[in-house]
């Protein structure tokens, strides 16, 4: 692939240009012959929010797991083939209390977002897809609704849930209300 860094052996980062290039549609077509494209929705998006870390003498942006979550939502519904985005976006949600700072979130006096903790039946992975579409919302209310709108474009009828129920193993009910978390305004 033109577009990857082999960093060693097994480690290699994917270059994606975006921002400012893309299609109305949101989308980049790579050369020689422009046939191949790549939905960037999202991504700037994400890289405004981006953590910046020094690692050695670089210092890099890190995509904040909320983003990441939206964004495999988002690849997932261009390309059905790519199940391990749904598995991926489960682990997100099932662990995104422990990603995330908790004691100031969720526990402090003045936490922002201590109410998730007084949900009925609370359960952490509905609680996770909660704080992640929340998340992505409050540092981009724009582009965190449209990659929601295109995800319940594409879940109409319960294809993604459906996907996201099998692939993870879990019931269906589990699916549709971890999905359903994920698209809250």
């Amino acid at each position: 692939m033109r577009h990857r860094l082999w960093l060693a052996d097994e480690i290699s980062v994917d270059i994606v240009p975006f921002g400012g290039i893309e299609s109305q549609s949101g989308t980049i077509a790579w050369p020689p012959n422009f046939v191949r494209t790549l939905n960037v929705r999202g991504f700037q998006a994400a890289y405004n929010d981006a953590e910046e870390i020094t690692f050695g003498m670089a210092r890099i942006r890190v995509i904040r797991p909320h983003w990441l979550a939206f964004l495999k939502m988002n690849a997932y519904t261009d390309n059905q083939e790519r199940t391990k985005d749904l598995k991926d976006i489960y682990f997100l949600t099932d662990n995104y209390i422990d990603l995330i700072d908790a004691d100031r979130l969720l526990y402090a006096s003045d936490a922002p977002d201590s109410d998730i903790l007084s949900m009925k039946d609370f359960d952490s992975r509905i609680g996770g897809a909660l704080l992640i579409a929340r998340h992505c919302r409050r540092t981009n209310a724009s582009g965190a609704a449209a990659l929601q709108d295109t995800v319940c474009r594409f879940n109409v009828n319960g294809k993604m849930t459906d996907a996201f129920s099998f692939h993870n193993d879990i019931p269906m009910t589990m699916a549709e209300a971890i999905i359903n978390a994920l698209l809250t305004e």
